[in-house]
């Protein structure tokens, strides 16, 4: 058979948890024997691929050119399928082409938008929901990411199929790099995308409090990620904190995150909705203790290695940091119990329960 991906996730500049599924998920399905019976293509707008993939010979890579800013996805995609047609399409992210084949296979990896749709702007949330309604319609399958997902799919959509395959960390190097300048430890540390459901604010009211308290004077507060442009009054209030010893870092290098997490004394994951939350599982795998919301999908993928603190009471979240900063033993458990939780997770097994989906 022949099965066809949209893998342009790939050539964007800087991944976060998409980017890294897409990736990591198409270099596993690869390694499979059961993928050797078949001929997959990858759709890209062009090639040059952010990170380094190495694909068998059954994989090709297949360039559409497209002379537009945007539309390539529901343009020259589209167009490809109606040209030459494949026998399955997956989509690992959630926007479908107009037209694909009767057997097609998404991936919706949250649907906050629908929940909160407060912390979008109404441009992302018509594309989201515009894209989740034609997944609900075309998909064979939907594939999500965790029970929880599963459950708000269904919260919306009750007769829609939806298949869980779970994910896994970012895979590291475990190799230290010295870290920028700018970075002083100690430190706690936020590292991810940052947009307005990552409740960061609450973690900087949270820190002006601990600082309150002279123990906590040596310590610094970094927010490293991207912040898209449509959040300019989140830019500028996370941007203009260096008197609180608080500060936002633009993306840096992925060759430093593993550093950044291991140097840290703690990774604050103060979250308001996630599909999964992978950078949960990063921070374990860098021996580093967690602190993040209590929102049940929290609870679902980091398990007994985290500290977890009540989004309803902001001076909670103070205390929590406070007892991972201070406490020896209660840090070292939640490390340990982390090392444990990480033992549930592959790439391998999510790839088999990927290709049973698109098989089936």
């Amino acid at each position: 058979m022949i099965i066809g991906i949209d893998a342009s996730p790939l050539i964007r500049s800087e991944y976060t948890g998409t980017e890294w599924y897409c990736y990591f998920i198409l270099l596993s399905l690869s390694k499979l024997p059961d993928a050797e019976k078949h001929t997959w293509i990858l759709y890209v707008p062009h090639e040059k691929f952010s990170q380094k993939l190495e694909l068998p010979s059954n994989w090709k890579v297949k360039k559409l050119s497209w002379p537009l800013m945007s539309g390539w996805l529901r343009g020259r995609l589209t167009l490809e399928m109606l040209i030459s047609p494949v026998d399955i399409f997956f989509a690992p992210a959630n926007i479908l082409p107009y037209f694909t084949p009767e057997r097609t296979f998404t991936t919706i990896h949250d649907v906050g938008f629908v929940k909160n749709s407060e912390l979008y702007s109404m441009k992302e949330y018509n594309t989201l929901i515009t894209s989740f309604k034609r997944a609900l319609k075309k998909a064979k399958t939907i594939i999500t990411i965790s029970q929880f997902s599963k459950q708000e799919i269904h919260s919306f959509h009750p007769n829609a199929n939806v298949s869980i395959t779970m994910l896994n960390r970012k895979e590291s190097k475990n190799t230290k790099e010295i870290l920028p300048q700018i970075f002083n430890k100690p430190y706690i540390v936020f590292l991810g995308r940052i947009t307005p459901k990552k409740n960061l604010t609450l973690l900087l009211d949270a820190w002006i409090n601990l600082k309150k308290d002279k123990k906590f004077t040596q310590y610094s507060c970094y927010v490293v990620g991207r912040i898209d442009s449509s959040n300019v009054s989140l830019l500028e209030k996370l941007s203009n904190q260096k008197k609180h010893d608080f500060y936002y870092v633009p993306w840096i290098s992925e060759k430093y995150s593993y550093t950044l997490l291991k140097e840290a004394s703690a990774f604050i994951f103060p979250t308001l909705y996630e599909g999964f939350g992978m950078p949960l599982l990063e921070a374990q795998d860098a021996q580093v203790p967690v602190v993040c919301s209590n929102i049940s999908v929290n609870h679902e993928i980091a398990g007994k290695g985290a500290v977890y603190f009540d989004l309803q009471n902001p001076i909670d979240l103070t205390d929590k940091i406070r007892a991972v900063l201070t406490d020896s033993h209660l840090r070292n458990s939640i490390i340990e119990a982390g090392n444990s939780n990480l033992k549930r997770y592959s790439w391998n097994k999510t790839a088999e329960l990927t290709i049973n989906i698109l098989l089936s």
